[in-house]
Formats: structure tokens, C-alpha cells, sequence
């Protein structure tokens, strides 16, 4: 079953409207999709944006047509935009023409194989009318690196984000950075319009023990509703690097390690959560291998997120991103309900072992031999190989070893309630002992959690 959803950049009235299936679905297929959408109006703007198609079930992003037709025969222009299990997001860079519209779905498939019926439905474009907006607030700031008033900036500083709570116009934003002479050359990454994530890349050095404000005119959110002006104010140090100094990482850490028991499930309800501390997106499918090894054996390749054979009914390679400051999660094919739907990727249950005393690598075109592709190396309890001068302590069954956001963070601070249960997993120092800690209530995260800033 399929849930179609337009998404507006101006606001609907209230009201509903859906549609029955009516196709018949042959024997093997699952059934015909069920199209529905609250608050659309008599007619849909012309000013659509998103074409948004939830599945029931996973749906493999390789597969199925999706087709837009308009009565003069016209195919308007509609761009996959990415597909994450069980949603497919389509765009549509253009305005559709007014009049009657004909929607065609077919060819879906579950990555099993299995075919969803498709379906055929007609529906109206029309102008929108002028509507009061529901949201009249303006975006606001949540999170900034460096921090407003932070004057212990390293110069080798190259980007500058603003997280807001909402998604901006980034098309609608005027931007600088400058010393109060100068302006120093940016660029703003334009990757997708719209966005929460505002993110400058620095185009020249920044000098020592120096002033710098950054200047944001302009915001809009997707409504219009308008932040006029946003500014942050910070400055260099004499050359020192804070982050280094307290071991905060940039690059992709392994951030939570359950190696079964989860819940008081079984061996098999095992998992291993990645971290992304830095402001790009990462593709896993760009080389990157999960490795584990016992006490006392060699190292095993758990995947290769590049093969599609490691891997069972989840998310195929092709969609192996992980988010600006967010999480990627693998669990074994053979977890337990829930565990398997937060999982990103199943890795099949004869390559998914995790057990006590394991050391485990993530690493990028090379094997745990070639130390200069591993990214990063987790040992436990009696584990041979580890960073640091001893292992990080076993957990046990149904507990977790979590990668720390701070230097003093403890079990009890990254617990939920904790001081730094959301500043993220970018402590590495490459001392596995003094790193990780004992979480007795594991949180395994993927890419649909929230993200967690470490500057926070």
C-alpha cells in the first residue's frame, strides 16, 4: 500500500481529499496503492514542489516509473530526488501548467521482488488562492559553529553552519563574512534549496588572533515568513587548535557498538551505529567496509558497503548517505522487529557475529592491515587489536559501548537525561579505554533520528 503526498510551498486549506484504488492486483502482487492527501484544496497549486510516495513496505528505488501527464499531452519534468526505504521523494522543478493532470504509477517492487499494482489517477491544477499562512513565525537559529561570541576560533577554521528549526530559502539569503574591513571570500553549498542547514565553506585563510562577523539578511522559510538579519560574531586565536586539544573529530567515528541482547532479545538483536561529525553528507557506498575480529582470530569483512550481496532487505548501496551530524545504523537480517526497522542497512545474518571481546574497524579502500584506509578502530574487553594502551570495557548482553561526546562525559551524562545526550559521539583521541563507556540502555540511531550537534 502507497500513500501519495503533495507537499506546498504555499498554504492549503483545510479539508481532504482521496481516492480508492480500483485496479485489480494480479495474484503474486501486493495490493493496488491507496492514494490519500489531507488538506488539499479543490485544486492543487501550480507552485507544487515535492511529489512525496510512502510505501508500506520497502520498495527497491531502482524499480517503477512515475509518470505526470497533462491533457494536451504534455509530460511535465519530475526528478527522483532520493528514495529511503519505505520513501521515495520526487521533485518537480518546474510549475505544472494549470488544468486537469494525469498521475501513473507502475513497475514498483519490494527489493524482494515482489510487484505493487499500479495505479492511475486524475487530479487539478489551478493557481493558488491568496491564504492566510498558518506559520507566521520566522526561522530561527538552533545551533552555530563556530558559537556566536566564541573567541577561541583556530584559524584554520574552513565552515561556517547555521542550523535553523526549519527549512530556508537558501536562494532567498544575502550572506558575508568579513574582518570590519574586509570581506573575505565564501561560498554558500548549494546542494538543495531548501534547507535547515546553512553551511559556508571559507575561500581564504583566516589570520590569527583577529575579529570576524558573519552576516545573514534575508532568511526566508518555505511560507515567506522573514528573518531580516542574523549576525555572529567570533575571533581567532594566536594558531592553537581547541578541537584537537580535546580530541572532537571531523570525520566518521563508530559511535555505538551492541553486540546482542538488545532489548532482552537474543545474540542476533546485535547492531553497529556510525557517526558523522562534519557538515557534508557521506557515501558509505564510496569504499567504505565494516571489519570484525574475535580475541583470538583475523580479521573478517562484516560488509562492504559497495556490495549489494552483504546486505538483505534494507536500503541498497546506492542510498548508503549519512547526514550532516547525523547517524548511520546496521543491524543483523535476523534482529528483532523494531531494531530492524531503525536499521539504515541488514547486513545478512551468515556475515552479522558480533560477540564479546571483538574488535571491529571501519575503514576506506583497504583492510585493517593498511592502517593509512582504517577511519576508525573500536577493541573491547579481551580484544587483540584496540587504539590507545588497553581495550574499552565489554558491555555484556543487552548493553552497549558508546563513543563519548566530551572528555568528561560519563554514562550518566550521555544518558537521555544526561548533560550530553545530544552533543553527538565526536570524541576520538585513539584511546578506546577513555573514549567509549558503558551505556545500560542502548539508543541505536540511524539517519531518520535527529541530528546531534557536537558544538552544542
Amino acid at each position: 500500500m502507497l500513500a501519495f503526498v503533495l507537499i506546498f510551498l504555499c498554504f492549503a486549506s483545510c479539508g481532504s481529499f482521496s481516492l480508492e484504488s480500483g485496479l485489480p492486483a494480479s495474484e503474486a502482487a501486493l495490493s493496488a496503492p491507496e492514494i490519500s492527501a489531507d488538506g488539499w484544496p479543490d485544486t492543487v497549486p501550480e507552485s507544487v514542489a515535492y511529489i512525496a510516495c510512502d510505501f508500506s513496505l520497502p520498495c527497491d528505488p531502482k524499480s517503477g516509473a512515475f509518470v505526470i501527464s497533462g491533457e494536451s499531452g504534455s509530460a511535465p519534468t519530475v526528478e527522483p530526488l532520493w528514495c529511503d526505504g519505505n520513501r521515495r521523494l520526487m521533485l518537480c522543478p518546474e510549475s505544472l501548467a494549470p488544468g486537469k493532470m494525469k498521475l501513473k504509477l507502475s513497475g514498483y517492487r519490494t527489493p524482494d521482488g515482489k510487484s505493487f499494482s499500479g495505479v492511475e489517477r486524475e487530479f487539478i491544477i489551478g493557481a493558488a488562492s491568496p491564504q492566510v499562512l498558518p506559520d507566521r513565525t520566522p526561522p530561527v537559529v538552533l545551533s552555530q559553529i563556530p558559537r556566536d561570541q566564541d573567541f577561541e576560533v583556530p584559524p584554520s577554521l574552513a565552515r561556517i553552519a547555521i542550523r535553523f528549526n526549519k527549512s530556508v530559502d537558501l536562494d532567498s539569503i544575502e550572506y558575508s563574512l568579513s574582518d570590519g574591513r574586509n570581506e573575505i571570500p565564501v561560498t554558500l553549498d548549494r546542494g538543495v534549496r531548501f534547507t535547515d542547514l546553512f553551511v559556508l565553506t571559507i575561500r581564504e585563510g583566516l589570520k590569527p588572533d583577529n575579529c570576524y562577523i558573519v552576516t545573514l539578511m534575508g532568511t526566508r522559510d518555505t511560507f515567506g515568513n522573514l528573518l531580516p538579519i542574523h549576525i555572529l560574531l567570533f575571533a581567532t586565536t594566536a594558531g592553537t587548535e581547541p578541537d584537537a586539544q580535546t580530541g572532537l573529530v571531523h570525520h566518521l567515528v563508530i559511535s555505538e557498538i551492541c553486540h546482542g541482547g538488545y532489548k532482552g532479545g537474543t545474540a542476533n538483536d546485535e547492531f553497529i551505529e556510525l557517526y558523522n561529525p562534519g557538515l557534508e553528507c557521506v557515501d558509505l557506498a564510496q569504499g567504505f567496509r565494516l571489519y570484525r575480529a574475535s580475541a583470538s582470530g583475523k580479521a573478517e569483512l562484516l560488509c562492504d558497503f559497495s556490495k549489494e550481496a552483504h546486505f538483505a532487505s534494507a536500503t541498497p548501496p546506492a542510498n548508503f548517505l549519512i547526514p550532516p551530524q547525523g547517524f548511520f545504523l546496521i543491524s543483523n537480517e535476523s534482529a528483532m522487529a523494531g531494531l530492524r526497522a531503525t536499521a539504515d542497512a541488514l547486513i545478512v545474518k551468515s556475515r552479522a557475529t558480533l560477540t564479546a571481546n571483538n574488535s571491529i574497524w571501519l575503514t576506506r579502500n583497504s583492510t585493517p592491515e593498511q592502517s593509512e584506509g582504517v577511519i576508525d578502530l573500536v577493541g573491547y574487553g579481551l580484544a587483540a587489536a584496540y587504539e590507545g594502551i588497553k581495550a574499552a570495557p565489554d558491555p555484556g548482553s543487552g548493553k552497549s559501548l558508546e563513543r563519548k561526546a566530551r572528555a568528561d562525559s560519563t554514562t550518566e551524562s550521555m544518558s537521555p537525561d544526561g548533560r550530553d545526550a545530544l552533543r553527538g559521539n565526536a570524541l576520538d583521541r585513539d584511546r578506546n579505554a577513555d573514549d567509549l563507556c558503558i551505556r545500560l540502555q542502548p539508543e541505536p540511531q540511524g539517519r531518520r533520528s535527529a541530528y546531534e550537534d557536537w558544538n552544542r
